[in-house]
Formats: C-alpha cells, structure tokens, sequence
C-alpha cells in the first residue's frame, strides 16, 4: 500500500473495485510499472491494459520491467494529454486509471 495508490485504496476499504477478469483497462501514468503488473494479474491473460507514459527514463524501466514480461500490457510511450496520437488505433476499455502527478489530472483524464 506504500508503493501503489491502487493499493492503499483497498487497504482502506474501497467500495467499487472496476478491475475484473477480461477487462480493458486504459492506464494514464504507469510510472515505472509497479501498479499496472497487479492489475495485468488481475484482468489475466483475456484482459487488456494499455499503459501510457511519457517520461522517457521510467517508460525504459517499465518496458524493460514489466511490459516486456506481460502479454496483456500494451506499452504506449506517448503523453497522455494528447489521446488523439494514440487512442484511435485501440479498441473501447471498461475502466480508466489514472495516476498522473500533475495538477490538471482530471482534465487529462
């Protein structure tokens, strides 16, 4: 729970979980892929995550990580406030995660 925000959420008792098996998932801000590997466990192998990030030198340690160990991870390095450049090319997701340190997060959302 020190690491994921995701997971201090459960910790402290989250009511709606959005993540099950074969859910889509659209993930703004992987960061360096802590997160996104448990929801990867969690949708399995009929689920997909497509996991944006920008910042060059943690997108290399998530694609070296975690993305390049998981079939259901789609890696896009692309800044999420620009959706046009990437979101076309993908299908329709059930949920949207957003983990984002900026202050316009929801806006980028």
């Amino acid at each position: 729970p020190f690491r994921s925000k995701l997971a201090a959420a459960i910790m402290n008792g989250l009511e709606y979980f959005p993540f099950n098996q074969k859910s889509d998932v659209l993930y703004l801000g992987v960061s360096t892929g802590t997160t996104i590997s448990h929801i990867s466990d969690i949708v399995g192998q009929s689920g997909t995550i497509f996991g944006i990030e920008h910042a060059t030198r943690v997108a290399r340690d998530f694609l070296d990580r975690v993305a390049s160990h998981r079939k259901n991870i789609v890696p896009i390095i692309q800044d999420a406030r620009r959706p046009e450049e990437f979101f076309s090319v993908y299908k329709k997701v059930d949920a949207v995660y957003v983990d984002i340190a900026q202050p316009d997060q929801t806006n980028i959302a």
